[in-house]
């Protein structure tokens, strides 16, 4: 899955670039040699770490982030479907699918999106 996350980002991941994972953890920034972005966390572990009523606030986790990857078959279920309800409302209004791969859909920011160019659908 890390692979095929990798070959969709490579295509429009910058040195700018600060990427969040709509799952458990963010094997991405790593391995692209960019930094994560300021507000992730270590890893996401929904029940231990974060929570419906305890997470960092939208506008903190978000503030770098350029691109999000949003897996189509979770590492930790239960941490993407709480990402999902916690942080899909900023997902929706700041960011747009930009491109997906065989198990990846990868948005980019709505503000950047015509500053780049995407790969067609």
């Amino acid at each position: 899955g890390v692979n095929d996350g990798l070959e969709l980002l490579r295509e429009h991941v910058d040195a700018d670039s600060r990427v969040f994972v709509m799952d458990w953890v963010n094997p991405f920034s790593f391995a692209l040699d960019i930094p994560s972005p300021r507000g992730d966390a270590l890893y996401w572990h929904a029940g231990r770490v974060f929570d419906e009523e305890h997470f960092p606030a939208a506008e903190r986790v978000f503030e770098e982030v350029t691109l999000v990857m949003v897996p189509k078959r979770a590492l930790q279920p239960a941490s993407k479907s709480t990402l999902e309800r916690v942080y899909g409302p900023e997902l929706q209004s700041q960011f747009q699918r930009i491109d997906e791969s065989r198990l990846w859909v990868l948005y980019g920011r709505r503000d950047a999106a015509t500053s780049k160019p995407s790969s067609p659908q």
